[in-house]
C-alpha cells in the first residue's frame, strides 16, 4: 500500500540517502525542523516500511570479489517453487543482490565471489536443484557502476553536483585485517549501527572501531552510507533499462547527457547483458517511454535497440558478501 509522504519526509529521506549515519541533529539543522520531530518522522517511515534499512555502499572489488550478475527466465514454476528459488538465493553466501523482475526476466542475481570455481560449484548446484524451471540465463559481468544520490527526492537544484558512488573493476586491490572484515560485514546491512554496539561485538573501543571505519572510508572502500526505500511505498518504479549501440563510440556522449536525469540512480558497463544499463526511479511507465524517445530522437543513430525491466521486489541488498 502507498504511504502518503509530505515535503518533510521528503528532505529526511533524501538527506538519509546522502548519509545514513549522519547524526539526528546535523539532518535537523539541515531541514530546519526540530530533532525530535525528525526522530518521530523516521521511526514512522520505518514503521511503514517506507524505510526498509540502512546499508553501507562497500567498494568489494578492491578487496578482490569479482562482480557477476545473473537473470533468469523461469518456466513450469509455481508461486511455492518460485519462493525456494528465491530464498535459494536470498541464502548463498555469494549473493548481494536479488530482485523479482517484470518483463523479459522473472529474477535478478548479483553476486560477489572470490573465484570463478566458487562461482561455477554454485552454479552446478542450482542446475541439479532447479534446471526444469529455468527457460532461460543470462550471466554478465561489469566493469563500471555508477550510483547517484535519489536527487528526486529533493527540492533543490542538485543536478551539478550530484553526489555519486563509483565501483570500477579494474583496480588494486587492497588487503584489509579480518577485523576490518568483521566491520564491514557488520555496517554493510546497517548503516545506522552505533560505535558502542559495534565495539561491544568486536571487544574494541568505539575510538579503535572510529578509526578504522575513518581508514576504510578514506581507502574508499567505504563509500558511503544509504537508505534502502521501499518505492512502492512512495509511489516510485524501479525500472533498469538496457540499451544496445549501433555506434558504439558514442556510449560516452549518451552518459554525459543522461546523468543529467534527476530520476536516473546508477549507470553500468558491463558485458553479457547490453552496451549500456541505466536505471531510474519513476512514477510511472508513461515517463520512461518520454526518456527513452528523448535518447532516441538526440542519439538516432547510435542507439539500436533497447529493452526494459521493472524490479518489482527487493528481496536482498547487501553490498558485503558473507
Amino acid at each position: 500500500m502507498m504511504q502518503k509522504i509530505d515535503e518533510i519526509d521528503r528532505k529526511i529521506l533524501y538527506e538519509l540517502d546522502l548519509n545514513s549515519r549522519q547524526p539526528i541533529s546535523q539532518i535537523s539543522k539541515k531541514i530546519n525542523i526540530h530533532e525530535n520531530s525528525v526522530k518521530y518522522r523516521i521511526k514512522k517511515l520505518e514503521k511503514l516500511g517506507v524505510i526498509q534499512n540502512y546499508y553501507t555502499v562497500i567498494d568489494s572489488l578492491k578487496l578482490g570479489y569479482l562482480p557477476i550478475k545473473l537473470y533468469l527466465k523461469f518456466e513450469f514454476t509455481t508461486p511455492t517453487i518460485e519462493e525456494e528459488i528465491i530464498n535459494f538465493f536470498i541464502q548463498n553466501t555469494q549473493t548481494w543482490w536479488v530482485a523479482s523482475l517484470e518483463g523479459r526476466f522473472d529474477l535478478a542475481v548479483h553476486m560477489l565471489v572470490k573465484n570463478y570455481k566458487l562461482f561455477s560449484d554454485f552454479w552446478d548446484l542450482t542446475l541439479e536443484k532447479f534446471n526444469d524451471y529455468i527457460e532461460q540465463d543470462l550471466f554478465a559481468q561489469y566493469f563500471y557502476l555508477t550510483s547517484y544520490e535519489y536527487s528526486y527526492l529533493s527540492d533543490k537544484n542538485v543536478i551539478k553536483k550530484r553526489k555519486n558512488f563509483t565501483i570500477i573493476n579494474n583496480q588494486k586491490i587492497i588487503n584489509i585485517d579480518d577485523l576490518n572484515y568483521r566491520i564491514l560485514k557488520l555496517i554493510a546491512p546497517n548503516a545506522r549501527i552505533n560505535l558502542s554496539e559495534l565495539a561491544e561485538i568486536l571487544l574494541l573501543t568505539p575510538e579503535a572501531i572510529t578509526y578504522r571505519i575513518k581508514k576504510l572510508e578514506m581507502l574508499q572502500i567505504i563509500q558511503g552510507y544509504r537508505i534502502n526505500i521501499n518505492l512502492n511505498k512512495i509511489g516510485y518504479k524501479n525500472f533498469k533499462v538496457d540499451i544496445f549501440l549501433g555506434d558504439y563510440k558514442q556510449r560516452n556522449e549518451i552518459i554525459n547527457y543522461v546523468k543529467n536525469n534527476n530520476n536516473l540512480v546508477f549507470i553500468c558497463k558491463s558485458a553479457g547483458v547490453s552496451h549500456l544499463e541505466l536505471g531510474f526511479h519513476l512514477l510511472d511507465i508513461n515517463h520512461l517511454f518520454e526518456i527513452i524517445n528523448d535518447l532516441k530522437n538526440r542519439f538516432s543513430k547510435a542507439i539500436k535497440n533497447y529493452y526494459y525491466l521493472l524490479v518489482s521486489k527487493q528481496h536482498k541488498w547487501e553490498f558485503m558478501p558473507k
